[in-house]
């Protein structure tokens, strides 16, 4: 799957020195048996050059139908897109 975090949709950009995380929560188009792991994989990334590019992405809460992917970021990163492709280990 494929998905897109833009900086209108989220506090990400917010200056700062506290790490700021962003949920996104996908749900899987069928229910899955046996999922293991995901494996989340960054394809493009829009990010402010005033500042530090730091971040992390991971995923929490899996399940049969789906998990959240959390995006982070501290310090003075200032993320504005950041499109993130997975894949569902089962």
């Amino acid at each position: 799957g494929q998905e897109t975090l833009k900086k209108d949709e989220t506090l990400i950009n917010v200056k700062g020195g506290d790490t700021r995380d962003t949920t996104i929560s996908v749900k899987f188009e069928k229910e899955l048996e046996g999922v293991s792991d995901i494996i989340p994989s960054i394809v493009a990334l829009d990010s402010d050059s005033r500042g530090n590019t730091i971040f992390d992405v991971y995923p929490k809460n899996l399940s049969s139908t789906g998990f959240d992917l959390i995006v982070s970021t501290w310090s003075d990163s200032r993320i504005n897109v950041i499109v993130i492709k997975w894949i569902a280990i089962a």
